[in-house]
């Protein structure tokens, strides 16, 4: 790890350097005579060590190397470490020498665009004080930039005329941010050794870096733009050439010097025109509203108002009303007619109304109608603010609050009526306007719209409302009416804002009845049940009350998905809601429960065990009942299991059915909407719907969309609208809006409890997270890096498919190799002593076995685990089980008791998508992840093995990474993405595919650290 340090030098670089702890022992001595010259710094890094940090760090060209000169503190022969170096430092007084240090330099426009783009924080790279520094004048740079604040400019330097673009701050903001920089440079910013005991002041150093970078960042903007032209034969003359070298790279203009001497005294009185005099005050224009709806008095009045401080406001008035010296507040101001007539001048050449006023002789103000002062609001206000100007507005016009809105008042029936419920049934709705809180009575909004005026007196104050709006709202009233009735479908559409041919912003939808019951806070609003009748246990109370959740929502008829964390016990709540339907009725409740092969058996058991009472039916394997035998056993049974493979398969008369309810179990296997066991599952026909999961969102938010359009069709609308609506807000840019919302809209129907809060859960464990930093083996650096090199040579020469193919291909190598060179060499050979992954596996299960305690060891690998059990059994002399895709249901099954049982093996070896789901393994109080799926759902998934009801002892996770390699790199980036659902980042590594190839080599590459040394 280093410290990287950075300054400006010369006219175009920002020079790198670094610190290198490794060679700082000892520290300085503070014995010896100080150097006459300058001395090479003793620990400072080599250029191409500070060129890799850079690109660690995200630079994405080569930068120049190259040394500089520095003047730093010092103790006898030896430079003090900076304060950013992690090593104490000696006490004594110090005294600034000459040090030669070597580094890297980027021009200003490589800086500016590296500097912008630094991540936070890096394992390998200390970002020093100065590096900091120049980071947020870089972003200062690039904002000036992108609001075009910036001017062509032609000056004379060296003997030659030169072309810029500098930059322009307009607001007080950004000279405040300038004067704070000027005030925090680190003095490292300065240590460049110019001439004997000088060096450049903080405020002339931050002014030629911005000036520069702002040039270099106009001049890219400029490269290749289309309409940019010199002027038809004035290529010749010193204009156009003033203009090329505007556009060119070369700002220096070959043109004869009295040619461009006489054209810089020509622009000069433009460009102090477009800069604003460094004068104390400036003009102020203040646009007042009249308090009388009916008149039509908007005044622009004309001010004076002090620079430095924007609260001192002079009047026009008062301008004219002295002559030579203006004294206001305790200050003079000279000449303050000529500074308002000056700047008038020039703000008519914006504004043309202001013209009109100079002919007058005493300009004060501009008397608007209501059409003059809302032109001045919408298009010159913000034009004179971009100049320079001070404008004052009303409060009002700023607030978004004056856009018109729908509000919809749904009444539906009564909990106690006779009337249908469900998403199907009508509701009666009536609608309307809203301006901001307030509402707009009918015929208030008929003169509204008659008015055609987009600015309104409402409500004692004026709003901005444009008369397209209106008339676009007028025509949907007219087409929909005032009131009617919908489906409660069409109302949840509309809220979630999935519905099209809305006018304008559906604002407050207001339901009374069973739709406000249903979509209100129903885990707060519904009687809590207690355990059924048949119910063989205790229901916990979070359990009770998912219970009571679920019975509430189905007798409204509206899908729920039960999403409570892994191992809260939603096969206990669901089995214990069939109980509860059970007792009111006599009739077989026909419920069909679809879930993966491997917790069929568990939930045959968890039902004899729990609700004996229940008729319970499996669907499953080659002797299965079909057809019309099938229809006559299924609908006199209260529960019918089968799986989602089969539910495709026998799709044609599993749909002849009309369930009473359709459950899902792992709901997220429909996460693909396009999947034909998807599409089957969804033509079932039942009068309530579930879904069970622990993971609602895995990878993507469309698996939310998945799993609400088979619970409640169409109310998150068509998929692709949803992903333009809500999913690409949210994964791509972090739409804090867009995410509330989505919560909102889907929060009546899904109960999410996590076993980690108290609240829910209080004699549950705690679950206890370490990552194993490994080291690798020399045998297994040396094929790392073999692997990588073969493969960078062709993932740069690929593209499209092939590419992402070698990518996906090398990825799983490297993994690989981290595991053991025998998995990717496939020899049979030896497995002790190659692999550091291994190696430390062995050291802790020797502690898990001495403790007496159980082990679940879960590898994505197939192969790899077959490795594993053969060599664990040999290592301890006893039995490993071994669970993987190929283990049949019976199997599968006789090994989980056998480790769940009183004198069960004390190891467990299971592939992660065999064994990541549907299994009760809390035997096990430790779990090893050996390999990464990268994918924090996936892997918390099968966590949950042992970590759930019943777990009696803490859970310790072990997560194995091997330093130095992308396993270590891409454990990082996983940390950072865990916000999103824990997964954004994707399932397996198909994301990697989409990283462009210097960031491929910065992931994988193989670090110093990765190899323990001897």
């Amino acid at each position: 790890m280093i410290t990287l340090h950075a300054l400006w030098i010369h006219e175009n670089t920002l020079f790198f350097w670094g610190e290198e702890p490794g060679k700082y022992k000892e520290g300085p001595s503070g014995k010896g005579r100080p150097p006459v010259k300058p001395r090479p710094h003793p620990f400072c890094c080599e250029a191409p060590q500070v060129a890799e940090s850079l690109q660690v760090l995200g630079l994405r060209v080569p930068p120049t190397p190259g040394e500089v000169r520095l003047r730093l503190p010092s103790l006898g022969n030896s430079p003090l470490p900076s304060p950013s170096l992690p090593v104490a430092t000696p006490s004594k007084e110090a005294r600034l020498r000459p040090w030669v240090v070597p580094g890297a330099g980027l021009e200003a426009r490589d800086a500016v665009i590296f500097l912008t783009g630094l991540p936070r924080s890096s394992r390998v790279v200390v970002l020093g004080d100065s590096v900091t520094f120049w980071s947020e004048a870089a972003k200062l740079a690039l904002e000036l930039t992108l609001r075009c604040r910036f001017l062509p400019s032609l000056e004379r330097e060296d003997g030659e005329y030169k072309a810029s673009w500098k930059y322009l701050p307009d607001s007080e903001n950004d000279l405040c941010r300038f004067r704070l920089l000027v005030e925090a440079m680190p003095p490292l910013c300065r240590s460049e050794v110019l001439e004997p005991g000088t060096g450049t002041p903080p405020m002339a150093l931050l002014h030629a870096f911005l000036s520069c970078s702002v040039d270099s960042l106009v001049r890219l903007c400029l490269e290749g733009a289309p309409g940019i032209r010199v002027p038809r034969g004035g290529g010749a003359r010193a204009p156009g050439m003033w203009i090329r070298a505007l556009l060119d790279s070369n700002p220096v203009i070959k043109a004869p010097q009295e040619d461009l001497a006489r054209l810089a005294t020509q622009l000069a009185p433009w460009l102090r025109a477009l800069e604003g005099p460094a004068d104390p005050l400036r003009l102020c224009l203040r646009l007042s509203a009249p308090g009388d709806p009916e008149s039509s008095g908007w005044h622009l009045e004309f001010l004076l108002q002090a620079r430095d401080d924007p609260s001192l406001l002079i009047p026009a008035q008062a301008v004219w009303a002295t002559r030579d010296v203006l004294k206001c507040l305790g200050r003079s101001f000279e000449n303050p007619q000529e500074r308002l007539l000056e700047a008038l001048g020039r703000a008519a050449r914006l504004y043309p109304q202001v013209a009109a006023t100079l002919e007058t002789p005493r300009p004060a103000g501009i008397d608007l109608d209501v059409p003059g002062a809302y032109v001045f609001l919408r298009d010159y206000a913000p034009l004179l603010e971009q100049a320079g100007y001070s404008v004052l507005l009303p409060q009002w016009w700023r607030s978004p609050s004056s856009v018109p809105a729908l509000r919809l008042k749904v009444t539906s029936p009564g909990a106690g009526s006779q009337g249908s419920f469900g998403l199907d049934s009508l509701v009666d709705f009536s609608w309307e306007i809203a301006v901001g809180d307030d509402t707009v009575p009918h015929e208030e909004f008929l003169q509204m719209v008659e008015l055609k005026t987009p600015l309104v007196h409402l409500r004692g104050r004026w709003v901005e409302l444009n008369p397209a709006d209106l008339e676009n709202i007028l025509q949907f009233l007219g087409t929909s009416g005032w009131d009617g009735r919908m489906t409660a479908r069409e109302v949840l559409r509309l809220k979630a804002g999935t519905s099209q041919g809305l006018p304008v912003p559906l604002g407050e939808v207001r339901a009374e009845g069973w739709l406000k019951e249903a979509l209100g806070d129903g885990s707060e609003r519904f009687q809590c049940l207690q355990e059924p009748p048949g119910f063989h246990g205790t229901l916990r109370p979070y359990q009770a009350k998912g219970v009571s959740w679920l019975a509430f929502l189905s007798r409204y008829g509206l899908g729920a998905c039960l999403a409570d964390d892994m191992g809260l016990g939603k096969t206990i709540q669901t089995l214990a809601l069939l109980l509860h339907e059970k007792a009111q009725s006599q009739d077989p409740l026909r419920v069909l429960l679809v879930c993966p092969v491997s917790v069929m058996e568990n939930w045959r058991q968890e039902a004899e065990r729990f609700a004996p009472s229940l008729q319970v039916h499996l669907h499953h394997g080659p002797h299965r009942l079909k057809d019309e035998d099938f229809l006559e056993a299924a609908v006199e049974k209260d529960l019918v299991i089968t799986t989602y493979s089969l539910v495709l398969r026998d799709v044609e008369f599993l749909s002849r059915i009309h369930w009473g309810r359709v459950v899902l179990d792992e709901a997220q296997n429909t996460k693909n909407s396009g999947a034909g066991q998807t599409q089957a599952v969804r033509s079932l026909k039942a009068g309530h719907r579930m879904a069970l999961t622990g993971t609602p969102v895995e990878n993507r938010l469309s698996e939310v969309w998945s799993i609400m359009e088979f619970l409640n069709p169409g109310i998150l609308g068509t998929e692709s609208r949803f992903q333009r609506q809500f999913a690409i807000p949210i994964e791509r840019y972090r739409n804090d809006e867009k995410q509330t919302l989505l919560k909102e809209i889907i929060g009546p129907f899904m109960l999410r409890r996590l076993k980690t809060d108290r609240n829910i859960i209080q004699d549950l464990p705690e679950k206890i997270e370490t990552k194993v930093f490994c080291h690798l083996t020399r045998e297994q650096a040396s094929l790392y890096e073999a692997v990588v090199q073969d493969a960078m040579e062709g993932i740069a020469s690929l593209d499209g498919i092939q590419r992402k193919g070698l990518v996906l291909a090398t990825v799983m190598r490297l993994k690989q190799v981290c595991n053991h060179p025998a998995q990717l060499i496939q020899d049979g050979s030896a497995l002790g002593g190659r692999s550091g992954k291994l190696g430390r596996l062995e050291e802790m299960l020797e502690e898990v076995i001495e403790t007496g305690d159980r082990a679940l060891i879960f590898t994505q690998f197939a192969q790899m685990g077959t490795m594993l059990k053969a060599y664990l059994e040999g290592r301890f002399s006893r039995e490993v089980l071994y669970l993987h895709g190929q283990t049949s249901k019976k199997e599968r099954d006789d090994l989980v008791s056998r480790f769940q049982g009183d004198n069960g093996p004390s190891l467990f070896v299971l592939s992660l998508k065999a064994g990541g789901t549907g299994l009760n393994l809390t035997r096990a109080c430790q779990v090893f992840h050996f390999d990464r799926w990268w994918n924090p759902a996936v892997e918390d998934q099968a966590t949950d093995r042992a970590f759930r009801i019943g777990q009696k002892r803490n859970v310790l996770v072990h997560k194995y990474v091997c330093r130095g390699t992308l396993e270590e790199r891409i454990d990082q980036m996983l940390e950072t993405k865990r916000d999103l659902a824990s997964g954004i980042l994707g399932s397996g590594e198909a994301w990697l595919t989409e990283l462009d190839t210097e960031e491929l080599r910065r992931i994988m590459f193989l670090g110093e650290e990765a190899v323990e040394e001897d």
